[in-house]
Order: structure tokens, then C-alpha cells, then sequence
């Protein structure tokens, strides 16, 4: 079951959609320029893309690059074509390469390394924008497969590059963080001389990269630190100084609520007076001024004030009224 691109020529491109159909077409491709040595990863990677991974690999030269295999598998698209379309692009054939690849677990035969086609991410964009999503064609038994395909293409052209250079960059990243109490103190990558090749200079390019990244976290740390110990500093000196600057915040709610009350019992309409009381008892223009250190003698003249309005006010309930008698 396939499906095909309505380009005229899509069996010369090699752009043939295709549910993979197993091992023997890659395989094929496989054979081909067996002068060339397959190269060992540093590391291989099944980095997040969606609802599925896309398996990257770095070389020793700094360079990443994708296993063509598994997108062929999700974008439906013939393996050995692809690997024969990119060769015959001049631009970006140098960019194909053999490396040992460990094979996912799903499906793989085997648990050693296979030799499998990647492309760089150098090649990468002029290859997948050279896919048109426009040209897959709908298939009636599979409604709705060939729009997600459409889709898919889209998210590989747009985000793909972008998504497996901040992987692989965060990962360098996280490497270079030490593990220990111990400090870690990274040299500037040397940039390499003018006729070294794009491999190397994209590499130092990215090492060059994390350093800048671990310098600045660096220097945040300092920085950090140096604000972090002088609020600390600020703040003891302003506790240090409150007590001369009256109640807390705290406190002097308290107190407004007690006064507020006080002037209620008492009949008052405004607690003005029930204020000057209290600051003159303290010896203060004003009761914010009273330092909190007295806030327990505050605490006890609101509460004796309380009850002496209580008081009055019950005696002044108990008072008989002049009316209250009747004519005999």
C-alpha cells in the first residue's frame, strides 16, 4: 500500500510514500559505497519530536546527525529512495554518511550495532524541504493518514533542526555542570585555523557555544550570591532599627481593632479620643511611634480600657429611666 506524490516524476526523485516494508530495501542502499568506513558515535540520542523520537547521533568531529531509517518509517517514505535522491544532490551528498547505530528495541534483529545511513544537520534542511507535503495524495482505504503525514513533513521542516540542536547543546550543557562540591573550571575552547573544515569549525563553534553558556551561569552564581548576601546584610540592619520605628504591621492592626471597639462601648462616634488616651499614656504623638518592644504594655492598657467601656456600658443599662414609671 502505498502512498505516492502527484509529481510526474516522483519515481525519478525517489519521493515514493510507502509503508516500510521491512529490512531488504535498506539493506540495499546499505551496500553501496562500502569504501567508506562506518563511523563509531560518540553518542546516540532518541531525542522527544511529537508523538514520536527522532534517533540522532554526534561524532567524534562535533557534527550531528539523524538516522534516515526511522524518519523514513514515520514520514512513510521508501528508505533506499531517499539515500539514492540525497546522493545525487551535490550539495548535501557529502553530508550522508554510515555509522554504527544501535537498533531500537521494537522490531530490531540482534543487539549489536548495525551500520545504518544518516544525514547531517547540515544536509538536513535542503533534504526534508525538498519534500513537499502538498504532493501526498489521499488514499481512500487510509482516510485521514495522509494529512498526518502532510503534518508531520510540516513539523520536520519547521522545528526538527531546531529541536535536536538544543537537545544535544542542553545535554552539553548538563555535562559540564559539575557533580561534586568540587569547583569546575572550563578553558575556552581554541578556535581552530582558517583552513580547517566546516566539520571543525562547526564544532568548536558549539563547544564554543556551551562554554558561553557555563560562563554565564557562572558569573550568575557570583552575582547571585553577592545580591543574596546583601539583602541579607539590609535586612538584619532594618530589624535591627524597628523597634525605633514603632508597632509592626501586625500590631498596629490589632490595636485599631481594640481602639475601634473601645470607642464603640463607649458610645463615641469617632475614636479620636481613645487614641489620645492611648498616646498620651505612652508618650507619643501618635501610636505608630509607640516602639513594638511595649507592645505587650500596649496589649494590657487596650484590654483595661476594654473592660472599663464594658463596665459602663452595663451600668449605663442598669440606670432606671425617668419614663419608666408608670401613673398611678
Amino acid at each position: 500500500m502505498y502512498f505516492t506524490y502527484s509529481h510526474k516524476d516522483n519515481q525519478q526523485r525517489g519521493d515514493v510514500f510507502c509503508i516500510f516494508p521491512g529490512d531488504g530495501e535498506e539493506k540495499q542502499a546499505l551496500q553501496k559505497d562500502d569504501q567508506q568506513r562506518a563511523l563509531e558515535p560518540l553518542i546516540q540520542e532518541d531525542v522527544p519530536f511529537y508523538d514520536h523520537t527522532i534517533t540522532a547521533v554526534r561524532l567524534e568531529d562535533g557534527r550531528i546527525a539523524v538516522v534516515l531509517r526511522w524518519i523514513c518509517e514515520v514520514l512513510k517514505l521508501d528508505p533506499q529512495g531517499q539515500v539514492q535522491r540525497i546522493q545525487r544532490t551535490p550539495a548535501i551528498a557529502g553530508e550522508l554518511l554510515r555509522v554504527k547505530v544501535q537498533p531500537r528495541q521494537t522490531g530490531s534483529k540482534g543487539g549489536g550495532k548495525q551500520i545504518m545511513p544518516v544525514l547531517t544537520l547540515r544536509g538536513f534542511p535542503t533534504w526534508i524541504l525538498g519534500i513537499n507535503p502538498n504532493e501526498v495524495e489521499d488514499d481512500q482505504k487510509h482516510p485521514g493518514q495522509a494529512e498526518q503525514i502532510r503534518q508531520t513533513i510540516l513539523a520536520y521542516q519547521i522545528e526538527a533542526v531546531d529541536v535536536l540542536y538544543n537537545h544535544f547543546a542542553n545535554k552539553a550543557r548538563m555535562a559540564l555542570m559539575p557533580t561534586s562540591g568540587a569547583a569546575v573550571i572550563l578553558a575556552e575552547p581554541i578556535k581552530p585555523p582558517p583552513e580547517a573544515n566546516d566539520a571543525k569549525q562547526a564544532a568548536y563553534y558549539e563547544d564554543l557555544a556551551a562554554w558561553a553558556m557555563w560562563k554565564a551561569g557562572q558569573h550568575n552564581q557570583q552575582w547571585r550570591g553577592k545580591v543574596e548576601e546583601r539583602q541579607k546584610a539590609i535586612e538584619e540592619e532594618v530589624q535591627s532599627i524597628l523597634p525605633q520605628f514603632g508597632l509592626s504591621t501586625e500590631h498596629k492592626e490589632t490595636a485599631k481593632h481594640k481602639v475601634l471597639r473601645i470607642s464603640s462601648l463607649e458610645g463615641f462616634d469617632n475614636p479620636g479620643s481613645i487614641w489620645n488616651e492611648l498616646n498620651t499614656a505612652f508618650g507619643v504623638k501618635t501610636y505608630k511611634n509607640i516602639p513594638d518592644e511595649k507592645w505587650e504594655q500596649v496589649s494590657r492598657w487596650l484590654q483595661r480600657r476594654e473592660t472599663m467601656a464594658q463596665r459602663k456600658q452595663e451600668h449605663r443599662g442598669q440606670q432606671p429611666s425617668l419614663f419608666d414609671h408608670e401613673e398611678e
